[in-house]
Protein backbone atom coordinates (compact mmCIF):
# COMPACT_ATOMS: atom_id res chain seq x y z
CA UNK A 1 0.00 0.00 0.00
CA UNK A 2 1.66 3.12 -1.32
CA UNK A 3 1.15 5.50 2.32
CA UNK A 4 -0.90 8.77 1.90
CA UNK A 5 1.44 11.91 0.52
CA UNK A 6 -0.53 14.15 3.45
CA UNK A 7 -0.58 12.19 6.20
CA UNK A 8 2.06 8.97 5.65
CA UNK A 9 -0.92 7.04 7.18
CA UNK A 10 -0.26 3.40 5.94
CA UNK A 11 3.04 4.04 6.24
CA UNK A 12 2.97 4.68 10.01
CA UNK A 13 0.62 1.63 10.67
CA UNK A 14 3.59 -0.41 8.62
CA UNK A 15 6.02 0.57 10.97
CA UNK A 16 4.24 0.16 13.61
CA UNK A 17 3.41 -3.62 13.68
CA UNK A 18 6.61 -4.06 12.40
CA UNK A 19 8.59 -2.55 15.72
CA UNK A 20 5.72 -4.42 17.54
CA UNK A 21 6.51 -8.26 16.64
CA UNK A 22 10.00 -7.22 16.60
CA UNK A 23 9.58 -5.97 20.13
CA UNK A 24 7.95 -9.74 21.01
CA UNK A 25 9.65 -11.99 18.49
CA UNK A 26 13.39 -10.91 19.18
CA UNK A 27 13.13 -10.63 23.54
CA UNK A 28 11.08 -13.62 23.36
CA UNK A 29 13.82 -15.40 21.41
CA UNK A 30 16.40 -14.57 24.00
CA UNK A 31 14.54 -15.90 26.83
CA UNK A 32 13.64 -18.96 25.52
CA UNK A 33 17.40 -19.72 24.06
CA UNK A 34 18.97 -18.32 27.49
CA UNK A 35 16.70 -20.37 29.70
CA UNK A 36 17.49 -23.33 27.67
CA UNK A 37 21.27 -22.58 27.79
CA UNK A 38 20.57 -22.09 31.45
CA UNK A 39 19.41 -25.92 31.52
CA UNK A 40 21.99 -28.02 28.77
CA UNK A 41 25.29 -25.62 29.99
CA UNK A 42 24.57 -23.70 32.92
CA UNK A 43 25.08 -20.30 31.17
CA UNK A 44 25.90 -18.06 32.31
CA UNK A 45 28.04 -19.53 35.30
CA UNK A 46 30.01 -21.85 32.89
CA UNK A 47 32.16 -18.45 32.02
CA UNK A 48 33.09 -18.48 35.24
CA UNK A 49 34.35 -22.45 34.97
CA UNK A 50 38.06 -23.30 33.62
CA UNK A 51 38.25 -23.39 29.81
CA UNK A 52 38.96 -26.98 30.11
CA UNK A 53 35.64 -27.96 31.28
CA UNK A 54 34.13 -25.69 29.08
CA UNK A 55 35.18 -27.28 26.22
CA UNK A 56 34.96 -30.83 27.26
CA UNK A 57 31.40 -29.97 28.02
CA UNK A 58 30.66 -27.88 25.11
CA UNK A 59 32.26 -30.68 23.06
CA UNK A 60 30.52 -33.56 24.73
CA UNK A 61 26.75 -32.04 23.88
CA UNK A 62 27.85 -29.58 20.75
CA UNK A 63 24.97 -31.01 18.64
CA UNK A 64 22.24 -29.76 21.07
CA UNK A 65 24.33 -26.70 21.96
CA UNK A 66 24.85 -25.16 18.51
CA UNK A 67 21.69 -24.50 17.43
CA UNK A 68 20.70 -22.73 21.01
CA UNK A 69 24.16 -20.74 20.14
CA UNK A 70 22.95 -19.67 16.82
CA UNK A 71 19.75 -18.91 18.92
CA UNK A 72 21.07 -16.14 20.87
CA UNK A 73 23.53 -14.75 18.09
CA UNK A 74 20.29 -14.31 15.56
CA UNK A 75 18.17 -12.45 18.40
CA UNK A 76 21.37 -10.01 18.98
CA UNK A 77 21.54 -9.70 15.32
CA UNK A 78 17.88 -8.97 14.78
CA UNK A 79 17.84 -6.03 17.71
CA UNK A 80 19.18 -4.02 14.80
CA UNK A 81 16.18 -3.84 13.09
CA UNK A 82 13.89 -3.89 15.90
CA UNK A 83 16.04 -0.72 17.05
CA UNK A 84 15.57 0.82 13.58
CA UNK A 85 11.74 0.01 13.35
CA UNK A 86 11.53 1.28 16.90
CA UNK A 87 12.93 4.89 15.85
CA UNK A 88 10.93 4.97 12.45
CA UNK A 89 8.37 5.62 14.80
CA UNK A 90 9.67 8.89 16.41
CA UNK A 91 9.56 10.78 12.91
CA UNK A 92 9.43 14.00 14.60
CA UNK A 93 11.65 13.74 16.84
CA UNK A 94 15.11 13.35 14.91
CA UNK A 95 18.08 13.28 17.53
CA UNK A 96 15.91 11.13 19.79
CA UNK A 97 14.92 9.09 16.79
CA UNK A 98 19.00 9.04 14.93
CA UNK A 99 19.95 7.77 18.91
CA UNK A 100 17.59 5.18 18.99
CA UNK A 101 18.49 3.87 15.73
CA UNK A 102 22.46 3.69 16.41
CA UNK A 103 22.81 3.03 19.95
CA UNK A 104 20.63 0.04 19.23
CA UNK A 105 22.78 -0.96 16.19
CA UNK A 106 25.81 -0.36 18.30
CA UNK A 107 24.48 -2.81 20.70
CA UNK A 108 23.41 -5.37 18.52
CA UNK A 109 26.34 -5.41 16.56
CA UNK A 110 28.68 -5.56 19.57
CA UNK A 111 26.81 -8.58 21.34
CA UNK A 112 26.77 -10.39 18.04
CA UNK A 113 30.20 -9.96 17.46
CA UNK A 114 30.89 -11.49 21.43
CA UNK A 115 28.16 -14.34 20.83
CA UNK A 116 29.85 -15.11 17.43
CA UNK A 117 32.54 -16.98 18.78
CA UNK A 118 29.88 -19.57 20.62
CA UNK A 119 29.08 -20.30 16.94
CA UNK A 120 31.85 -19.86 15.22
CA UNK A 121 35.19 -20.35 17.47
CA UNK A 122 34.25 -22.76 20.25
CA UNK A 123 33.07 -25.79 18.05
CA UNK A 124 36.50 -25.59 16.34
CA UNK A 125 38.62 -25.08 19.97
CA UNK A 126 36.41 -28.11 21.54
CA UNK A 127 36.98 -30.64 18.81
CA UNK A 128 40.65 -29.56 19.02
CA UNK A 129 40.79 -30.18 22.66
CA UNK A 130 38.79 -33.56 22.38
CA UNK A 131 40.85 -34.97 19.73
CA UNK A 132 44.29 -33.74 20.70
CA UNK A 133 45.26 -34.90 24.40
CA UNK A 134 48.47 -33.35 24.11
CA UNK A 135 49.03 -30.84 26.76
CA UNK A 136 50.97 -28.48 24.44
CA UNK A 137 48.26 -28.83 22.15
CA UNK A 138 45.66 -28.27 25.23
CA UNK A 139 47.51 -25.56 26.86
CA UNK A 140 47.30 -23.89 23.38
CA UNK A 141 43.90 -24.62 22.97
CA UNK A 142 42.57 -23.62 26.23
CA UNK A 143 45.13 -20.00 25.66
CA UNK A 144 43.04 -19.17 22.51
CA UNK A 145 39.32 -19.48 24.07
CA UNK A 146 40.57 -17.31 26.92
CA UNK A 147 41.71 -14.71 24.88
CA UNK A 148 38.38 -14.98 23.40
CA UNK A 149 36.64 -15.45 26.11
CA UNK A 150 38.38 -12.11 27.70
CA UNK A 151 38.38 -10.12 24.48
CA UNK A 152 35.37 -10.76 22.24
CA UNK A 153 33.19 -12.02 24.89
CA UNK A 154 33.95 -10.18 28.23
CA UNK A 155 35.13 -6.77 26.32
CA UNK A 156 33.30 -6.72 23.05
CA UNK A 157 30.14 -8.86 24.18
CA UNK A 158 29.57 -8.30 27.58
CA UNK A 159 31.04 -4.69 28.41
CA UNK A 160 30.17 -2.70 25.54
CA UNK A 161 27.03 -4.53 24.88
CA UNK A 162 26.04 -4.08 28.59
CA UNK A 163 26.74 -0.10 28.01
CA UNK A 164 25.09 0.24 24.72
CA UNK A 165 21.96 -1.73 25.67
CA UNK A 166 21.56 0.41 28.87
CA UNK A 167 21.91 3.54 27.31
CA UNK A 168 19.53 2.74 24.24
CA UNK A 169 16.60 1.62 26.92
CA UNK A 170 17.26 5.24 28.85
CA UNK A 171 17.15 7.02 25.65
CA UNK A 172 14.13 4.79 24.65
CA UNK A 173 12.41 5.67 28.85
CA UNK A 174 13.23 9.38 28.08
CA UNK A 175 11.08 9.31 24.49
CA UNK A 176 8.37 7.56 26.64
CA UNK A 177 8.36 9.94 29.53
CA UNK A 178 4.85 11.49 28.89
CA UNK A 179 3.28 8.79 27.17
CA UNK A 180 4.67 5.90 29.53
CA UNK A 181 5.30 6.68 32.80
CA UNK A 182 4.98 3.92 34.51
CA UNK A 183 6.48 1.26 31.57
CA UNK A 184 9.33 3.79 31.35
CA UNK A 185 10.37 3.04 35.38
CA UNK A 186 9.93 -0.18 34.58
CA UNK A 187 12.92 0.06 31.85
CA UNK A 188 15.03 1.80 33.72
CA UNK A 189 14.74 -0.55 36.24
CA UNK A 190 15.69 -3.63 33.65
CA UNK A 191 18.66 -1.04 32.54
CA UNK A 192 20.07 -0.72 35.97
CA UNK A 193 19.97 -4.66 36.42
CA UNK A 194 21.75 -4.96 32.92
CA UNK A 195 24.59 -1.99 34.06
CA UNK A 196 25.38 -3.75 36.82
CA UNK A 197 27.00 -6.35 35.36
CA UNK A 198 29.73 -3.61 34.41
CA UNK A 199 31.05 -4.11 37.99
CA UNK A 200 31.39 -7.97 37.87
CA UNK A 201 35.21 -7.83 36.74
CA UNK A 202 35.62 -5.57 39.73
CA UNK A 203 34.76 -8.40 42.17
CA UNK A 204 31.09 -7.41 43.11
CA UNK A 205 29.65 -10.54 43.49
CA UNK A 206 25.85 -9.95 42.94
CA UNK A 207 26.79 -8.20 39.63
CA UNK A 208 26.06 -11.20 37.70
CA UNK A 209 23.07 -12.18 39.40
CA UNK A 210 21.54 -8.58 39.16
CA UNK A 211 22.52 -8.23 35.53
CA UNK A 212 20.58 -12.05 34.54
CA UNK A 213 17.49 -10.69 36.53
CA UNK A 214 17.80 -7.16 34.73
CA UNK A 215 17.88 -8.56 31.23
CA UNK A 216 14.83 -10.98 32.35
CA UNK A 217 13.03 -7.58 33.32
CA UNK A 218 14.10 -5.58 30.10
CA UNK A 219 12.98 -8.48 27.70
CA UNK A 220 9.35 -9.00 29.14
CA UNK A 221 9.32 -5.26 29.11
CA UNK A 222 9.65 -5.31 25.78
CA UNK A 223 7.73 -7.39 24.84
CA UNK A 224 5.02 -5.26 26.87
CA UNK A 225 5.77 -2.52 24.45
CA UNK A 226 5.24 -4.94 21.83
CA UNK A 227 2.07 -5.76 22.57
CA UNK A 228 0.66 -2.00 23.40
CA UNK A 229 2.42 -1.39 19.55
CA UNK A 230 0.05 -4.22 18.41
CA UNK A 231 -2.74 -3.72 20.21
CA UNK A 232 -2.66 0.02 18.18
CA UNK A 233 -1.31 2.28 21.38
CA UNK A 234 1.45 4.95 21.10
CA UNK A 235 4.38 4.30 22.79
CA UNK A 236 5.28 8.11 22.28
CA UNK A 237 3.67 11.77 23.18
CA UNK A 238 4.13 12.63 19.03
CA UNK A 239 0.99 14.06 16.96
CA UNK A 240 2.17 11.40 14.50
CA UNK A 241 1.87 8.74 17.12
CA UNK A 242 -1.46 9.53 18.91
CA UNK A 243 -2.98 10.47 15.14
CA UNK A 244 -2.02 6.14 14.42
CA UNK A 245 -3.47 5.22 17.61
CA UNK A 246 -6.87 6.75 16.88
CA UNK A 247 -6.95 5.02 13.63
CA UNK A 248 -6.62 1.92 15.25
CA UNK A 249 -9.22 2.09 17.56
Amino acid sequence: MIPNANTGQPLCRANRLVAGALLIAVPAGFLVFFTALQVKFDYPDILRKPAAEVLTRFAASQGVLLPLWYGMFASALLFIPLSVALASLQRNRSTVALSLALFGAFAGLVQTIGLSRWVFAVPVLAARFASDTSAPAQASVTTTFDTLNALVGMGIGEHLGYIFTTTWTLILVWAMRSARPISGAIGTLGAAGIAAGLLEPLGWSAAATLNALGYSLWSLWLMWLGVLLLRGRSLFSTPSDQHVAALAG
